[in-house]
């Protein structure tokens, strides 16, 4: 599980910074490209809310006409995407504590 977990952290970090980019940029088909990537990371990692949050954002970037669109619901994932990395960096850090013991 540990590795994982650090598998898990080592591609999603590098994947945010370019759905923010993404973002940024208005350009929503590389918005939704960006959020599909990272979508089944959090299934690997037992967080099925977040997956499901990524799995939305990625329906609306679909239909959406224009960036000004998911404002509110960029920001949700946002900051549900925040919470689940320190969560999966507290995991990583409590399996390998025990893989050391």
């Amino acid at each position: 599980m540990e590795e994982i977990f650090s598998i898990t952290l080592t591609q999603l970090r590098p994947d945010i910074i370019v759905l923010n980019s993404a973002f940024e940029a208005g350009d929503l088909s590389a918005l939704r490209k960006a959020v599909h990537k990272i979508k089944p990371s959090f299934g690997f990692v037992g967080m099925p809310v977040t997956q499901e949050l990524c799995k939305q954002f990625e329906d609306a970037c679909a239909t959406a006409s224009s960036i000004d669109q998911l404002v509110s619901a960029y920001s949700e994932l946002c900051n549900r995407l925040k919470e689940s990395v320190i969560i999966i960096e507290s995991e990583h850090g409590k399996f390998k504590e025990y893989n050391q013991s």
